[in-house]
């Protein structure tokens, strides 16, 4: 699973990514920070980040007859660790309902890099527009400790859809 050459694979119900030379294990949103050493994982933290998305049809903003559909969405960034965590970067992939992706990079969220501090959170609300009426976002945000210590917290995926009154005879290939 993990490539030639990487050594034993990691139990079936982890998630392995590679990450600016450094390997990250995650489960549930729990990601375990370990230098890749002869095989082996070495964990030095743990970084807990818990995100939920709330995604809003904004039905008097969008023109379906011009295949505009626009959403609005709100993300909270809750820090379960206990370490202080800067949002540095974020990640999206876009997919709309015919399996068009688009990905969009770029420091920070709405013009911040917030620093949120243990057990605390940090909410905002941003926009996504579509050429069709329904559609899938996921993605991660760069997270850095103050030591420094960077690591990925997963968006998991969440949909966006439009009423079945706009939808009409638009057929989804959504997963």
């Amino acid at each position: 699973m993990h490539g030639k050459g990487r050594g034993a694979s990691s139990p079936p119900f982890y998630k392995t990514r590679r990450y600016h030379g450094i390997r990250f294990l995650s489960h549930l949103g729990v990601f375990y920070c370990g230098i890749y050493l002869k095989e082996k994982i070495m964990t030095t933290k743990m970084f807990k980040m818990h995100i939920v998305a709330k995604a809003t049809y904004l039905q008097f903003e969008s023109i379906p007859d011009k295949q505009r559909f626009l959403w609005s969405y709100e993300m909270t960034i809750i820090n379960q660790s206990e370490e202080i965590v800067q949002l540095l970067n974020r990640y999206w992939r876009i997919t709309d309902m015919t399996g068009h992706v688009e990905e969009v990079r770029g420091p920070g969220v709405v013009g911040l890099q917030p620093i949120i501090k243990p057990g605390k959170q940090f909410v905002y609300t941003s926009f996504c527009q579509l050429n069709t009426p329904q559609g899938t976002m996921e993605g991660y945000y760069e997270m850095q400790t103050l030591d420094e210590v960077r690591f990925p917290a997963e968006i998991p995926k969440f949909v966006l859809a439009a009423p079945v009154s706009v939808t009409g005879g638009h057929k989804s290939r959504l997963h």
